[in-house]
């Protein structure tokens, strides 16, 4: 049912007025057919719409991360009214060394072939705070910016390439209009999603430091508003649309420790949350300038210290686990936190009120990724066990879900198929496989002995109302266990590394840096009005 793809090197992409930036294409070997690379569920099939890949010439690659691998963040923007720019005065394209695109050509909003794109390097201001313009401001007019005259000294941003036409494709982008951002080793893409074809829209390198986690805030999403993590620990905010960014944690000033995770607090254009490989998650203000900030030693498993000086950062400290944080997600009420650590416990916190919750341990090693249900009535989690657990919010362990064959690496819920009583998620793995799950509690199958009926079993709590509920792991056969409905072993060539649920589509991602979008069975594509 599914022929092999072809998956060309990835790498840095290298200076020099040879180089050439080749656009995402689609990947097929002669002899296959698209319809063949598919996977089948129980609504339909499946089918490989888009290979996507910052493939280069061989005179560079983009370098993987095979340990942070990539992650992928999906934005979509609804303007009032179409074909005006979102970003007034920005109808300026840019010139400097420029490179033609070796692949298909761009097509247009009205779906015609276009030439192909060609690329250019951008002018870089500043190093811990500053700008890159993207786009230059200009009245009735369309001026072009005028060209690096000098290498830039920033030894943070080294690099940075975007489409000659960015203005354009964004000043007369239709009303509603989707990009996905992902990192690739110390580069990071923006590239516009379009229904028949992906257009890359800039890369960003970085000399040193390699991109390990990254988010866009919901709240901000005209300005794009983007935090990016690193392996060095320095954090970046930055906005493509406007060209500021903002350097955080310079070289490890506040806390030197790698950056494992990242995300917006939802409802706040501000700030955000890092969580490092040390266990601790640290609170940003993108408009707070650093302080020194020192924390008393504890041997409590968590704690959350907050600022006295309200007008720096940090906002505030946690303590949240004993390794690295790995994952970060936020309850659809944005009240609620899930945190999940490779010391095997996953953490609900309480965000406003500073106050732990529950904790839940996992039933072999650490977790990887962790999801809430668009109620936030259930969390799920997945990692070095090879399974999916499901918690009940407050409550106990649900159900485990088996299918995987190494570490779950990415797991997320498909609002196109949840309803009040029953939900699908989906998760990837090192394994190269997705699977597909349903549940809901009335269809759970009956455990072979009850979870709880063993007192080491039951929830403890440890002195009062106000103290935090630990949940130890049960022992298999005290939970259900779902068995997956849907798998398809070669997602991608490599281990996988996300996957993000559209209305159109399932999109994955690999730690090679390849993205793949999936096409929903025909009967469930969005009609258009």
């Amino acid at each position: 049912m599914y022929g092999d793809v072809s998956n060309s090197s990835t790498g840095s992409i290298v200076s020099g007025t040879s180089a050439s930036l080749r656009q995402p294409s689609l990947q097929g070997l002669p002899g296959i057919s698209l319809s063949s690379l598919c996977f089948t569920a129980p609504e339909g099939v499946y089918r490989l719409r888009e290979h996507i890949s910052a493939d280069t010439e061989p005179t560079g690659a983009l370098l993987p991360s095979l340990r942070t691998g990539t992650a992928l963040s999906i934005v979509q923007i609804k303007s009032s009214d179409s074909g005006t720019s979102s970003t007034p005065g920005t109808t300026a394209t840019l010139t400097a060394a420029t490179w033609t695109s070796s692949s298909a050509p761009l097509h247009d909003v009205a779906g015609k072939q276009a030439i192909a794109p060609r690329f250019v390097d951008v002018p870089i201001n500043g190093d811990g705070s500053g700008s890159f313009q993207f786009l230059k401001g200009a009245k009735n007019a369309v001026k072009k910016a005028k060209p690096q005259l000098t290498k830039s000294s920033t030894p943070f941003v080294w690099r940075i390439i975007a489409n000659e036409n960015l203005a354009k494709l964004l000043s007369f982008r239709p009303p509603e209009t989707t990009y996905m951002f992902y990192n690739v080793g110390r580069a990071f893409l923006w590239t516009d999603y379009l229904s028949n074809t992906s257009n890359l829209l800039s890369v960003v390198q970085f000399r040193e430091a390699i991109v390990t986690c990254h988010d866009v805030n919901k709240l901000t999403r005209d300005n794009l508003d983007t935090a990016l993590g690193f392996s060095t620990g320095d954090i970046l905010w930055y906005s493509p649309i406007s060209g500021k960014f903002a350097r955080f944690n310079k070289q490890g000033s506040l806390h030197k420790h790698a950056v494992s995770s990242i995300t917006w607090v939802p409802g706040s254009e501000t700030e955000f949350m890092a969580g490092f490989e040390d266990g601790s998650i640290i609170v940003f203000n993108r408009d707070l300038d650093e302080q020194a900030f020192n924390t008393q030693p504890t041997d409590d498993e968590f704690y959350i210290s907050r600022n006295a000086k309200p007008k720096y950062n940090p906002v505030a400290v946690w303590k949240a686990g004993r390794k690295a944080i790995t994952a970060m997600a936020f309850s659809a009420d944005c009240q609620h936190v899930a945190v999940a650590s490779m010391d095997g416990t996953l953490k609900i916190a309480d965000y406003a009120n500073s106050k732990l919750l529950d904790l839940y341990r996992s039933y072999f090693g650490g977790l990887l990724c962790v999801a809430w249900s668009p109620d936030g009535r259930y969390i799920v989690a997945g990692g070095q066990d090879d399974l999916l657990s499901i918690w009940g919010f407050r409550g106990k362990l649900v159900a485990w879900c088996q299918g995987h064959s190494s570490w779950v690496t990415s797991i997320a819920f498909d609002n196109h198929r949840c309803t009040d009583r029953n939900y699908r998620f989906g998760s990837v793995g090192e394994d190269a496989r997705i699977c597909l799950w349903d549940f809901s509690m009335s269809s759970l199958p009956r455990p072979r002995t009850m979870y709880g009926s063993l007192s080491r079993n039951r929830p403890r709590l440890e002195s009062g109302p106000d103290t935090p509920v630990h949940h130890s792991a049960p022992k298999k056969g005290q939970v259900p266990t779902l068995e997956s409905y849907s798998q398809f072993k070669f997602v991608h060539d490599g281990p996988a590394s996300s996957i993000s649920f559209r209305d159109d589509c399932i999109v994955t991602a690999d730690k090679m840096g390849n993205l793949r979008i999936w096409n929903r069975p025909i009967a469930e594509q969005p009609t258009e009005p």
